[in-house]
């Protein structure tokens, strides 16, 4: 349903907008004006001469349409002559809050509601720019954006934050999220140990990388001097919560259970913060998790 959000003498601007809309670019679903106190979306760009007071900011949410357009953000005068408009995605997190992600720029905007001047309760957003907030979010959805939207976390992470991750999430470095082998599992079956070594004489790290069809996901076999000995490429499909099927290139197929990192749970190897897999060997829990996945 149509949030309206402006004067009632201007709802005929904003039907013939939502017909214009829907006749090219997919029905709006929503509207919602940007709250005076909040800055412009970095996508935005003030006329010269103009000033924040002097201009309406407004967030569509469209109905998906083949051109992948579901979000636009307008800038009118206070005569809603449209000044600027840019378009882009938009990524739910949690509670009120979302990414837009405008060419290759990504913010996070939050929705609110109070009543307008004339007392009417109307719906709005705005930049949210407290770091510790962003991170708060970005944190508790960390798997939604890798996993759900296939986003690179890692990439929105330190474009939000001006960081490359750190010890709240699965991250290690700037590149690919990485998983550590727990010490107290087997070894994945595509893997094999070069003749002499043992299980402790290795480690073995899970490294995912978001791609057009999914995950593609990598295991590396390492001995204690941190030398690669192995790698096995293959994919990776979300069965449930965090249980993945592993699937290598020649075939071999390995489910595997994610466990993201957090403080205060013996979850460091060598001093370092980690982020664990394990691989499963219940085989009830594997054929249940293998049968719902087909």
């Amino acid at each position: 349903m149509l949030k309206f959000f402006l004067r009632p003498r201007k709802y005929l601007f904003i039907v013939a907008i939502c017909l214009s809309c829907c006749a090219i670019n997919g029905c709006i679903e929503s509207i919602w004006e940007l709250t005076s106190d909040s800055r412009l979306p970095k996508g935005i760009t003030l006329p010269p001469g103009l000033t924040r007071a002097d201009v309406i900011v407004v967030e569509e949410a469209m109905e998906p349409t083949r051109r992948g357009v579901d979000t636009k953000v307008v800038l009118y005068n206070k005569k809603y002559k449209k000044l600027a408009e840019v378009s882009g995605n938009s990524f739910y997190l949690s509670r009120r809050y979302f990414i837009d992600v405008v060419n290759g720029v990504p913010e996070i905007i939050g929705l609110t509601h109070h009543n307008n001047e004339h007392g009417v309760d109307n719906s709005y957003f705005f930049v949210v720019d407290d770091p510790a907030l962003k991170r708060k979010l970005l944190d508790e959805n960390e798997w939604k954006l890798l996993l759900d939207y296939g986003i690179d976390y890692p990439a929105v992470r330190e474009k939000l934050l001006d960081e490359h991750g750190g010890p709240s999430c699965a991250i290690t470095g700037c590149g690919q999220p990485s998983f550590n082998l727990a010490s107290e599992s087997r070894l994945p079956q595509c893997i094999t140990l070069p003749p002499g070594l043992s299980r402790k004489d290795v480690s073995v790290s899970l490294y995912l990388r978001s791609a057009q069809r999914g995950l593609d996901a990598k295991f590396i076999l390492k001995n204690q001097e941190g030398e690669k000995l192995v790698e096995v490429r293959g994919r990776v499909d979300r069965l449930a919560l965090m249980n993945f099927k592993f699937v290598s290139d020649n075939g071999i197929v390995d489910v595997v259970k994610l466990r993201p990192y957090r403080e205060h749970e013996n979850m460091e190897q060598n001093g370092r913060a980690v982020a664990l897999f394990y691989v499963l060997d219940n085989s009830v829990e594997k054929r249940m998790l293998l049968g719902d996945s087909d």
